[in-house]
């Protein structure tokens, strides 16, 4: 793995735990403000039910029949009515305590407002409930239930929390509303306080947590790459140890991989089809490293493929194989070995190739021997059995299967002998279908033919060895 491979795992690594970090916080922090917040609310809620229970036995339901008018603030319900629920006001520490009905247009007034009657705040009887709570009043009424805000609300009058009872008569039918605003200002903003220290917390945990996590993750990845580094040396080791042996083998070898491409080769392979170097063998091999079909008739690529692919499969192949030189398409018969090996997640072949031409060579020579020897085997039974009378006819016989077996018409014997220190060669038996049996022969002097036979002879070569050096001329 490369240092910048590695260094960019880290950093996904450190994002995706900066990110669950961060989910977990912001988790945490909705669920503990979320917690606060509805503690509040609730607080808020049995705050209002309690002082809803006083305040419902202050009021006569008569005040929702004859109270209509401000100059109906100088009945005596309302000014007993006004004065138990501004009691209850100052006792509970509620902002606003009134009592609301409907009109004849259903419009929501006001009939007694507990707020003190010398403030500009002070609503009269018969004044128009506020838009931004009729909402509420309407549900309260309509539905005959008690009417909560979902939150704290900002109003006109402030951050109010408002609570909203029906009042019902004996019948149960619905006369009017109790109204119940808490003034929540410093509740808001010490909410708000709260929620901005949660987060200032929260981010701080959160940062100093991922602080701690990066450093143990470079200290665990520092540690973690010195052990792939270490791996990677002794793999690289083993790998160059592994080709340093295979570039050293006579035997020339190569890598192939599924899909039947070089993928490496070592020298001999380079040197065997007259290669520059290894990347000209990868690059032309299987283009002009076989004919275009083997001896069987089938094309060379195609029957590669096959071998290559049954090698991957059963593991391990010999066959015999033509190749052949680019340069000037020389055969080079050889014997090839497959074999399956894993490597990198993965299998290729390795193709052992050994170079036949040698082989073939040393065994014609061994055949032809062998052909000699029983040609000599056949002339000497032959010989043997001949007597004086068919002597000449077995002597026939013999040079006959001497021609047959060498591909001439004919073979002829003759004698070497000297004269006047001169040495001459004189034909004394022809086998030929014209002349059968022994013949005097006219005597032919080397010196004439062959000027430098005596050198010749002194390298050792023999007498037929200097004839096939004569023109065709001279040799008829």
């Amino acid at each position: 793995m490369s240092h910048n491979i590695w260094k960019s795992f880290q950093i996904k690594i450190v994002l995706i735990l900066l990110f669950v970090v961060s989910s977990i916080t912001v988790g945490v922090y909705f669920i503990n403000f979320n917690q606060y917040y509805n503690l509040v609310i609730d607080d808020l809620k049995e705050d209002a039910k309690s002082v809803h229970k006083y305040a419902e036995k202050s009021i006569d339901e008569q005040i929702f029949h004859t109270i209509n008018t401000p100059e109906d603030k100088d009945i005596v319900l309302y000014q007993s009515t006004y004065y138990r629920l501004n009691e209850i006001r100052q006792i509970a520490n509620v902002k606003y305590l009134f009592t609301a009905k409907l009109n004849e247009d259903n419009q929501f007034v006001y009939v007694v407002d507990a707020w003190d009657m010398d403030d500009e705040h002070f609503v009269d009887v018969g004044e128009l409930v506020e838009d931004e709570f009729t909402e509420l009043l309407f549900r309260c009424v309509f539905n005959n239930e008690v009417a909560f805000s979902d939150k704290i609300v900002d109003t006109e009058y402030g951050m109010l929390y408002m609570a909203y009872f029906p009042y019902c008569d004996s019948e149960g039918n619905v006369l009017g509303v109790i109204g119940i605003d808490f003034d929540c200002e410093y509740l808001y903003n010490s909410i708000k306080n709260v929620r901005l220290t949660t987060i200032l917390f929260s981010v701080a945990f959160a940062l100093m947590f991922v602080l701690v996590l990066v450093y143990l993750v470079r200290r665990e990845f520092s540690y973690t790459q010195s052990v792939i580094n270490d791996m990677e040396e002794e793999v690289n080791k083993v790998k160059e140890r592994s080709m340093l042996m295979l570039d050293t083998s006579p035997v020339c070898a190569q890598i192939f991989d599924k899909d039947f491409n070089t993928i490496d080769c070592n020298e001999a392979a380079v040197k065997l089809y007259g290669f520059n170097d290894k990347s000209e063998y990868q690059e032309k091999f299987l283009e002009f490293c076989s004919p275009e079909f083997q001896p069987c008739g089938e094309s060379s690529r195609t029957k590669a493929i096959r071998l290559v692919s049954e090698a991957l499969k059963v593991g391990y192949i010999k066959f015999d194989w033509l190749h052949q030189k680019p340069c000037d398409k020389t055969p080079i018969p050889a014997e090839i070995t497959l074999i399956r090996v894993e490597y990198d997640d993965d299998f290729v072949v390795i193709g052992y190739t050994r170079d036949l031409r040698m082989h073939k060579m040393l065994m014609e020579k061994i055949e032809h021997r062998n052909k000699l020897l029983q040609i000599v085997d056949d002339m000497s039974v032959i010989l043997y059995e001949a007597n004086t009378q068919t002597f000449e006819k077995a002597m026939h016989e013999s040079m006959g299967i001497v021609a047959k077996a060498i591909g001439v018409e004919s073979v002829n014997l003759w004698k070497n002998h000297t004269s006047d220190g001169e040495l001459y060669c004189t034909q004394i038996f022809d086998c030929s279908s014209e002349v059968e049996g022994f013949v005097d022969g006219v005597p032919f002097k080397y010196d004439e033919f062959i000027a430098e036979w005596r050198e010749t002879l002194a390298e050792g070569k023999h007498i037929n060895s200097i004839v096939t050096d004569l023109s065709p001329e001279t040799q008829s």
